[in-house]
């Protein structure tokens, strides 16, 4: 389904899912006004970009990766190089293009993202391809979505990840916290050295202290 307008792609799939809507429907919209990522921040949504939610019952911790590698696999046959940042932000040329917001709502779940495309945005699809259909595009994102929510995606995760073993990264957890990236776990979590300490980080927010190479 495509909205001309909607609050938020995500609730209009929390909808859905109370109707009993079937595994893979999605709903689309050509602008959002109450768009939202991760912990609450506002997604600005114009007219333009991709946004979009995927309802699937493939239910699991790898949700958020999933979402990443569709992305992935929607840009990559266009001769583009995306790189993921744990967990599920999607960069070009060292700048977010792409977020995603994961939600469980009962025995479903969300996929929701949001594709920059046009010119207004720092980093977009039209400034390195030029024009654009989104049109192609939106339907070319499904289609990725239906592969990836069936895959086990933790090697094709790391082949994409921006995050390498030994990068030094800090995220808030009662203050801040610094470690260095060992890997991902079974479920898809971060794994991190901090002060002779194995943790396992599900879903902060993190930021790299040194450029990648």
């Amino acid at each position: 389904m495509i909205l001309d307008v909607c609050g938020s792609t995500n609730e209009e799939a929390r909808k859905a899912i109370a109707f009993g809507c079937p595994e893979g429907y999605w709903v689309s919209a050509r602008e959002q006004q109450l768009g939202r990522g991760r912990f609450g921040k506002v997604w600005e949504s114009p007219r333009g970009n991709i946004y979009l939610s995927y309802v699937t019952r493939h239910v699991s911790t790898f949700l958020p990766l999933q979402g990443a590698l569709a992305v992935c696999g929607l840009l990559e046959p266009l001769g583009l190089v995306p790189k993921i940042k744990w967990p599920n932000d999607v960069y070009l040329e060292g700048q977010k293009c792409a977020g995603i917001l994961c939600e469980a709502i009962g025995g479903a779940a969300i996929i929701g993202i949001g594709v920059n495309c046009v010119r207004q945005e720092r980093m977009n699809l039209e400034a390195l391809l030029g024009d654009v259909d989104i049109d192609v595009l939106r339907l070319e994102l499904v289609r990725q979505l239906d592969v990836w929510v069936q895959r086990d995606v933790l090697a094709d995760y790391e082949k994409r990840s921006l995050l390498k073993l030994g990068d030094a990264i800090t995220w808030q957890d009662n203050g801040l916290q610094t470690g260095t990236v060992q890997g991902l776990g079974a479920e898809g979590e971060l794994i991190v050295l901090t002060q002779d300490i194995m943790r396992h980080l599900r879903s902060q927010e993190i930021h790299q202290v040194r450029a990648v190479s």
